[in-house]
C-alpha cells in the first residue's frame, strides 16, 4: 500500500515508524524520509528531474480548499473506498503548461442582414401559424363544443402584439385598450377581448394524442414540440469557437411540473434552462430541465454523472472538434475535462474544492504572501490529456481547471484596495483572464431579454415557455443582425424589436382573409369594430358594400360625418353611408385616407 508523503508520522512499508519534525522538515529529515521509503511508495517522473511526486487521486478522498489551518499545507486526504480506486489523471507542481489546442479568435459567418419580419420568419414560419390556429380552434371544441375559428392571421398578430407590449411596458395589459391609455397600433390590430381569448386557449400539441405514459415521461409534453422547433433552428447557426455553458431561468411561481429553485439568481424561481452560448450572446442550444431523467443518457464512460456533468455532454454532443467551451464549478470535474480532450474541445472553468485531486497552499498561506499569489499543478505526460488546476489568490482563493489555459502569461489587473482606497495593481494567470472573457455569454442573453421583455401574468406555465421562446429567437435575430451589418448604422434592441412587432402586425394583416361577423353575430354584439389600417382600406376588390336588416342603423364611422346607415363594408366591417349627396365609403377607402 502506498503511503502518502503529506502525512510524515505513517509508517512505511517497511515497518520503520516515521518522527514528526517539530515546525517544517528540513532537507536532512527529508532525505532520511525519503531513504525510509521502497519504491513502490513514491513514482518520480523520468522526464523531469525537478517534477514532484505522482499523486494518486484514487487513493485519497476529496480535498476540502476553502477549510483553513494553521499548517501551511491542508491537511492529507483520507482513503477512499476500493470500488472508487479507479485511477484518472497523475499531476505534478509546475509553472508550465503546454496544452494541445490551438486558439483561434474566429467569429461566426453571418448571412447578409435582413429585414426584422424576415429573421423572425426562420424561427416561426407560416408552418408554426397554421399549426398553432389548428390546434388552438380543436382543443377549443373539444372543450366547449365550438370552433374559436383563429386564423394563423391572428396568431401572428397575437405574437406581434406581444413584442410591442414588451416594449411598452405598462403596468396592466388592459391598459393598452382603455380608452385614456390607449395605443393604437395594439387596440386597432385585435380586440382586447379577442387577445385574451386566444392567450388563454393557445396550443402547440393536441392533447388528445398524447398518452398518459407520454405525460409522465416528458413533464413538458403541452411546449415540446416547439421548443424543440426553435432549438433546431439555433443548433443550424454557424458557431463561434469560443462557447459557454451557464444556467437560465424561466422565470414563473405558479403550478408547474418542472419548476426550480435557483438561488443567486435575478429570478430564482421558474424553468431550469441549461444553455450553449457564444461570447457574443448568441444561443447555439439550450436544454429545458425536466427532472432526473433529464440527462440519464449523458454520462461519462466509468458511468459517473450528474446533472451538471450530463448538461455539458448533451450540449456539447453536436459540437466540432477545435472548440472551447467555458463554464462554472457546477460542471466542472476533472474526468469531464479529460473526456472532451479526447474528442479535441477543451473545457475551462472554476472548480468546487472537492474535485480537486491535489494539495494547494492553504488560504492562509496563499494571504500571507500577497494578492496575486499563484500555483498551478498539470498532468504528467504518461498518455494523459494535458490539464491544469490553478489556484489563484486575490481577495479570496479561485480554483481553476482547463485544457486550453494556464498560468502563463501573467498579466497585471487593476483591483480595488479596501485598505488603501485605491485600485492596485495584482497579478493574474491567463487562464483567469480568458474566462472572463468567454464565459459572459448566457449572462449578455438574459441582460438582453431582460431590458424588453414579453411579460404578461399568466396562470399558465406553457404562455411563459413560449414568451421565453419568442424572445430567446428575436435576441438571436438582432444579434445576427448586428454581427452581418457592415455599416455603422446598428439598430438599438428596442427599436429592433418594436419595428419587428409593426412588420409582424402588418404582414399579418396582409394575410388576413376577409372574414366578417354575420348579421345574427352583429345583432348580438353591436360593440365598436376598431378601424383598419391604412394598408387594408386599400385592397380594391375586396372591399364591397353590403346592405345589412338592423333595426336601429348605425352611424357612419367615417371621420367627420354623423350620418346614419344599414351598409357596411365587408372587409373592413364598418358602416359607411352611401347616397347621392355624400359617398363615405369610397371617400373612406381612398389611399389618401
Amino acid at each position: 500500500m502506498a503511503a502518502s508523503c503529506a502525512d510524515p508520522c505513517a509508517s512505511t512499508s517497511s515497518g520503520l515508524p516515521r518522527k514528526r519534525p517539530s515546525g517544517n522538515l528540513t532537507d536532512i529529515d527529508a532525505i532520511d524520509v525519503l531513504e525510509r521509503l521502497d519504491d513502490s511508495d513514491l513514482d518520480f517522473c523520468s522526464d523531469d528531474s525537478d517534477a514532484d511526486v505522482d499523486y494518486d487521486p484514487s487513493s485519497a478522498s476529496l480535498l476540502n480548499h476553502f477549510e483553513e489551518s494553521d499548517d501551511d499545507v491542508e491537511p492529507p486526504p483520507s482513503k477512499m473506498s476500493k470500488k472508487s480506486s479507479k485511477k484518472t489523471c497523475s499531476f505534478r507542481k509546475s509553472d508550465s503548461f503546454a496544452s494541445k489546442f490551438k486558439v483561434l479568435h474566429q467569429t461566426a459567418e453571418m448571412d447578409d442582414c435582413e429585414s426584422p419580419v424576415e429573421a423572425i420568419s426562420k424561427f416561426f414560419s407560416k408552418k408554426i401559424f397554421e399549426s398553432m390556429a389548428d390546434l388552438t380552434n380543436r382543443y377549443h371544441t373539444q372543450h366547449s363544443g365550438k370552433s374559436l375559428k383563429v386564423t394563423p392571421a391572428e396568431i401572428k398578430t397575437f405574437f406581434g402584439i406581444s413584442l410591442v407590449i414588451g416594449c411598452i411596458g405598462m403596468k396592466r395589459l388592459r391598459m393598452y385598450w382603455e380608452k385614456k391609455t390607449k395605443v393604437p397600433i395594439v387596440a386597432n390590430a385585435m380586440t382586447r377581448n379577442r387577445f385574451f381569448k386566444i392567450r388563454n386557449n393557445l396550443k402547440v400539441v393536441d392533447t388528445a394524442l398524447i398518452s398518459e405514459e407520454a405525460k409522465k415521461e416528458d413533464r413538458l409534453w403541452k411546449v415540446t414540440p416547439l421548443v424543440e422547433h426553435i432549438r433546431n433552428i439555433c443548433t443550424e447557426l454557424p458557431r463561434e469557437n469560443f462557447l459557454s455553458i451557464d444556467e437560465q431561468m424561466i422565470s414563473f411561481t405558479g403550478r408547474c411540473p418542472a419548476r426550480q429553485y435557483v438561488p443567486r439568481k435575478p429570478n430564482p424561481t421558474g424553468l431550469k434552462n441549461f444553455v450553449l452560448a457564444g461570447s457574443s450572446g448568441l444561443v447555439y442550444d439550450f436544454e429545458i430541465y425536466r427532472g432526473e431523467g433529464t440527462f440519464a443518457k449523458f454520462k461519462l464512460k466509468d458511468g459517473s454523472g450528474g446533472q451538471g456533468v450530463g448538461a455539458v455532454l448533451r450540449l456539447t454532443k453536436y459540437l466540432g472538434p477545435g472548440k472551447h467551451v467555458f463554464c462554472d464549478r457546477f460542471f466542472t470535474t476533472i474526468p469531464l475535462i479529460e473526456h472532451l480532450a479526447k474528442q479535441s474541445i477543451s473545457l475551462t472553468g472554476t472548480i468546487s474544492a472537492k474535485y480537486v485531486p491535489v494539495q494547494f497552499s492553504s488560504d492562509k498561506v496563499m494571504k500571507s504572501k500577497g494578492r496575486g499569489t499563484m500555483e498551478q499543478f498539470v498532468t504528467v505526460s504518461r498518455g494523459n490529456e494535458p490539464i491544469s488546476i490553478v489556484k489563484w489568490f486575490d481577495t479570496k482563493s479561485i480554483l481553476m481547471a482547463s485544457s486550453l489555459h494556464g498560468l502563463h502569461p501573467v498579466e497585471d489587473c487593476k483591483r480595488w484596495c479596501k485598505q488603501k482606497k485605491q485600485f492596485i495593481t495584482v497579478p493574474r494567470p491567463a487562464v483567469v483572464q480568458k474566462y472572463n472573457l468567454s464565459m459572459g455569454g448566457v449572462d449578455l442573453c438574459d441582460q438582453a431579454i431582460s431590458y424588453h421583455r414579453v411579460t404578461a401574468r399568466s396562470k399558465r406555465w406553457p404562455i411563459r415557455v413560449i414568451n421565453h421562446l419568442l424572445d430567446l429567437a428575436v435576441n438571436n435575430c438582432w444579434l445576427t443582425q448586428r454581427q452581418s451589418n457592415s455599416s455603422n448604422k446598428l439598430m438599438q434592441l428596442f427599436d429592433y424589436r418594436f419595428i419587428m412587432g409593426e412588420q409582424i402586425i402588418a404582414s399579418a394583416a396582409k394575410e388576413a382573409d376577409s372574414d366578417y361577423l354575420t348579421d345574427d353575430e352583429l345583432q348580438t354584439t353591436r360593440k365598436i369594430v376598431p378601424l383598419p389600417m391604412a394598408y387594408n382600406r386599400e385592397k380594391g376588390a375586396k372591399h364591397l358594400p353590403e346592405a345589412v336588416k338592423l333595426n336601429n342603423s348605425a352611424r357612419c364611422r367615417r371621420e367627420g360625418c354623423s350620418n346614419k346607415t344599414s351598409i357596411r363594408c365587408t372587409k373592413c366591417n364598418v358602416f359607411l353611408c352611401i347616397n347621392a349627396s355624400r359617398n363615405c365609403f369610397m371617400l373612406f377607402h381612398k389611399s389618401t385616407c
